[in-house]
């Protein structure tokens, strides 16, 4: 290997870079992260979910008081 110009301590320094810059990005990338983002992915859905109940609420008040004014024949 010295030969062709790869010396081992050079080999043994390369390793030791690679395994920071590895060790580096997987500091980077915390699983913290990831979990708080499915956290507000959970969250949204859930408002998603109440909105769409309080809509479909919204829409039922409105039907029951158009028939009530309708069948009963007061303003409401």
């Amino acid at each position: 290997m010295r030969e062709l110009g790869y010396a081992t301590a050079n080999i043994v320094e390369k390793r030791k870079t690679m395994a920071k810059t590895i060790k580096a990005r997987k500091q980077a990338t915390s699983l913290d992260e990831p979990f708080e983002t499915l956290q507000l992915k959970n969250r949204i859905a859930e408002l998603e979910r109440q909105l769409k109940d309080a809509e479909l609420r919204a829409i039922a008040f409105s039907t029951m008081v158009d028939i009530a004014e309708k069948e009963f024949k007061i303003p409401i």
